[in-house]
């Protein structure tokens, strides 16, 4: 009988036992959900918090990108600004090369101006002594032609500009009007005859004229032109 009580109370308290299991699984699977949900919502907040990270991440790989390029713009634009300089720089010295040689130059020209001009001084000094000659001899050339003119019966006419007509009278003993001429064109250093009178009365007229242009002795042509009209009115009158 004792027995039989024992088993009741041993069955009793297995059953409170279970209840309890019970209760103890319940409350451990509500734990256990729990933990889970929390477990769950953190590995949300850990990917949520990963994600931002990364954007994060990608956002300063994109502006060190950016600081990269604009870094590489400034070292561009400094080797630029570099070479810039230097360009400047050689510019500066070729102007001043440049500059350098324009003196040299102009030095040059100063030492040649004052060489012409000393020359030119001098060249003029002797063309003013050569005016003063040649107007010492035109007058002594007026003279002897005023002579020629009274004595020798010598008239000058102009036929054109430069171009004077030389007449000559008191040659023939037969008529002293009877007149011989030349014509001469004065206009160029060199005197050209342009025509005779009588035709072919002066034979060696040609070298007279060359040793007029070489000599400008022009007194003695007119002498040697009247000396040859009157050897050319001797042979003629004499026939």
């Amino acid at each position: 009988m004792e027995a039989i009580q024992r088993l009741e109370r041993l069955a009793t308290e297995f059953a409170k036992l279970g209840s309890v299991n019970e209760v103890f699984g319940s409350e451990c699977g509500q734990i256990v959900m729990r933990k889970k949900l929390e477990m769950e919502e953190a590995k949300a907040q850990h990917l949520q918090q990963l994600t931002a990270n990364r954007l994060k991440c990608a956002a300063v790989s994109g502006e060190t990108a950016q600081t990269e390029s604009l870094i590489s713009e400034i070292r561009r634009a400094e080797a630029a600004d570099v070479s810039s300089a230097a360009q400047i720089a050689a510019a500066a010295e070729a102007l001043d090369a440049k500059r350098a040689a324009l003196e040299d130059e102009a030095r040059a020209l100063d030492n040649n101006v004052r060489i012409l001009k000393h020359d030119l001084d001098q060249r003029t000094a002797i063309l003013n002594e050569k005016v003063d000659q040649r107007k010492a001899a035109a007058q002594k050339a007026l003279m002897e032609m005023r002579f020629f003119e009274d004595k020798l019966g010598l008239r000058i006419v102009s036929v054109a500009t430069n171009v004077l007509r030389f007449i000559f009278t008191n040659i023939s003993s037969k008529n002293w009007a009877e007149e011989f001429s030349f014509v001469l064109d004065v206009s160029a250093t060199t005197y050209k005859l342009m025509d005779c009178s009588p035709a072919e009365s002066i034979p060696n007229c040609d070298a007279m004229l060359n040793f007029l242009n070489e000599s400008r002795d022009f007194y003695r042509f007119l002498k040697e032109m009247r000396q040859g009209f009157h050897d050319y009115c001797m042979k003629r009158d004499s026939k």
